[in-house]
């Protein structure tokens, strides 16, 4: 007589469904997710090159993020820049008319106005904080607020409270760049003009105003040359943060391309096959299925049923 192991081959098919059941909870959970495992240990092999490129893309997105900020910073700059260097321009313009047409009407209001139009632009702030100050950036790097206030002073460099600590950032793995602009590199030339323009009118030579007389001409024709050179140092400064403003665009460029990169070779390490894990789902729960009716039939039999 024959012997039915029912109670092995049951306990065979719940091992069986068991192991089944985990792997559809994994399936459901890599549909869930879209990855294929919420651990580390659950890339094998790849957890390595899967560490490493995380690392790598976040590192990317901090750079990323910076030179975004820079880049609107230095934005600002030039900003600020353009009008100083209009403005200087603008004064530039009116001795220069004086001169020409031999006549100071207005003129020294013109000035006044161009002179806090420049003290305006370098005391220009970013995010709450003086661009222009060096490393104070909470105070203004220019002391004075009015022309008078500047023919004031011993000399025009007293004008300036900014330190000599250029900013800088890192914007790439081992590239760090310069980029603080001083108000002082900025403007001491065309401080200086102004200066000596404006205690010249308060002097017993001035007013330079209505008919300039030839010794007051010849003092302004000075003073022109002089602003040429001191509005091509406000001009180098310009220049010299527009250059910074492209690299950190091209550099950033670079980066975002580099993040793309990373997020995908990350995508491909951790990204599961939605349909493949899906038709696999359909598959073990069939089977399982199968598993749970053989189960319950083989409950069923006895010894009796083969007599």
């Amino acid at each position: 007589m024959t012997r039915i192991a029912s109670f092995t081959s049951s306990q065979t098919l719940i091992d069986g469904a068991l192991n089944r059941q985990g792997e559809i909870a994994i399936l459901q959970n890599q549909i869930a997710s879209g990855n294929k495992s919420t651990q580390y240990q659950g890339y094998d092999a790849d957890v390595g090159a899967l560490v490493t490129t995380k690392a790598y893309d976040e590192r990317t997105g901090t750079y990323i993020k910076t030179n975004n900020e820079l880049s609107n910073r230095l934005s600002e700059n030039d900003a600020f820049l353009t009008q100083a260097v209009d403005s200087a321009r603008s004064f530039r313009d009116t001795v220069f008319n004086a001169i020409g047409q031999q006549d100071g009407t207005a003129f020294r209001q013109n000035i006044d106005s161009q002179f806090q139009s420049v003290t305006s632009a370098l005391n220009g702030q970013f995010n709450g904080q003086y661009l222009f100050t060096g490393s104070q950036t909470n105070n203004k790097p220019i002391t004075v607020s009015t022309l008078n206030d500047l023919a004031a002073l011993p000399t025009s460099d007293a004008a300036f409270a900014n330190d000599t600590v250029k900013a800088t950032s890192r914007i790439a793995d081992d590239t760090d760049i310069s980029h603080g602009v001083l108000a002082s590199e900025t403007a001491s030339g065309v401080f200086k003009v102004f200066r000596d323009i404006a205690r010249y009118d308060a002097s017993a030579n001035g007013p330079l105003s209505g008919k300039l007389t030839t010794a007051q001409q010849t003092f302004l024709e000075g003073k022109l040359a002089e602003l040429d050179t001191a509005i091509q140092a406000t001009q180098t400064q310009q220049s010299l943060n527009g250059i910074n403003q492209k690299r950190v665009d091209e550099v950033n460029i670079t980066q975002k391309a580099r993040k793309n990169s990373s997020e995908k070779l990350v995508g491909d390490i951790e990204g599961v096959n939605s349909a493949e894990a899906i038709s696999k789902l359909t598959l073990d729960q069939t089977a399982l299925q199968a598993s749970y009716q053989i189960i319950s039939s083989l409950s069923k039999l006895s010894l009796t049923n083969f007599l």
